[in-house]
């Protein structure tokens, strides 16, 4: 989810902060790509495994003041939301 479209998408972003309201956005997101045939424990393991790999490539062999040094800097931080 792009950040234009999780702003799009985010409850918060319309005034409504209900857990039911993201749980909608979440799933019109999912059905406007056509993805419910994966949504299936199997694959949606794997996915949320994958995309932790991918984010915690950013943090691996940084000591805790080196990753705030990171995330201070505004770029490491938009790469992190890709």
């Amino acid at each position: 989810m792009t950040s234009s479209e999780l702003g799009a998408a985010n409850p918060e972003s319309r005034g409504d902060f209900g857990m039911d309201a993201l749980v909608k956005a979440v799933l019109a997101f999912r059905d406007e790509r056509d993805w419910k045939q994966s949504h299936n424990p199997k694959d949606l393991a794997i996915s949320i495994m994958l995309e932790a790999a991918e984010l915690l490539e950013h943090f691996q062999w940084k000591h805790p003041s080196e990753v705030e040094g990171f995330l201070a800097a505004v770029e490491n931080r938009r790469r992190l939301w890709e």
